[in-house]
């Protein structure tokens, strides 16, 4: 399925995707890093490993590495891609609308504005 928006509109909703997506890695990122921190000193803890600062620091690099590690594959990655892609593609475009499919309503739909739907005609209605 596709369907027709105001470029103006596909434009905001793009910056407004590529803003929620790479706060959503800064978050998932920390998130990942706080996890693996927190088993890593919760092994060394239950094997009786006294904490140092020197320790501790090694940790914290070995949860960042493997935070890191992980978010090679967040699909916030290539989601990111997309979205500068098809934005760099309204440059292109000079038209004040145009139409997106299902992949691309996907990635945007958080961020269009929603259509006053109620002042179209009900299509069972006419029918009948």
């Amino acid at each position: 399925m596709q369907i027709r928006i105001s470029t103006g509109d596909c434009r905001t909703a793009i910056a407004a995707a590529l803003a929620a997506t790479e706060a959503k890695l800064v978050e998932d990122r920390a998130r990942l890093h706080n996890d693996c921190l927190a088993n890593i000193k919760q092994g060394a803890e239950h094997n009786g490993v006294v904490m140092t600062p020197a320790l501790l620091k090694e940790m914290q690099d070995i949860a960042q590495r493997d935070a890191d590690h992980m978010m090679q594959r967040h699909m916030g990655n290539e989601n990111i891609l997309i979205l500068k892609n098809f934005n760099a593609m309204l440059d292109y475009h000079d038209g004040i609308d145009i139409v997106i499919d299902d992949q691309d309503f996907n990635l945007l739909k958080d961020h269009l504005p929603k259509q006053n739907i109620g002042d179209r005609p009900d299509p069972a209605l006419a029918a009948g």
